[in-house]
């Protein structure tokens, strides 16, 4: 009877519980400068110019996820 009054109460509440461990929602999303750490600066910079344009035909629709 209890556990059943506790989720009633759950399930009419609007709460949203968010755990930021890793600080991305509070301070900054650290993907990328992981990712420019860990192939170093030049290679990751070369890689990025290289995205530039399959990026534009993603975007005009011109290309899929897929592709």
């Amino acid at each position: 009877m209890t556990n059943m009054i506790a989720d009633e109460a759950v399930a009419k509440s609007n709460v949203l519980s968010v755990f930021d461990f890793d600080g991305t929602l509070t301070h900054h999303d650290s993907f990328i400068p992981f990712l420019r750490f860990a192939f170093g600066k030049r290679y990751f910079a070369g890689r990025l110019v290289r995205m530039a344009l399959p990026t534009l035909h993603c975007v005009r629709r011109k290309l899929t996820r897929d592709e």
